[in-house]
């Protein structure tokens, strides 16, 4: 199944908005307008956003090349 940027940047985004309201003391530095978080929690929580799209995305969709196989 392929992607759309757009559904990749929706999930990022989503992802950047649940850490700055769950953990706003994650930051680990602020300058020059930017702001370094954590890659671990960043992955997580884009992972859990990004696996929901993709099972509304892929409801019904084949997972193996073997039809016959559940």
């Amino acid at each position: 199944m392929m992607l759309s940027l757009p559904t990749y940047k929706l999930a990022l985004l989503c992802t950047l908005l649940h850490i700055a309201d769950a953990h706003p003391g994650a930051v680990l530095s602020r300058e020059d307008n930017k702001v370094r978080l954590p890659l671990g929690l960043v992955a997580l929580y884009w992972i859990r956003q990004f696996k929901r799209l993709i099972n509304i995305d892929s409801f019904g969709i084949q997972q193996s090349s073997d039809s016959k196989k559940v």
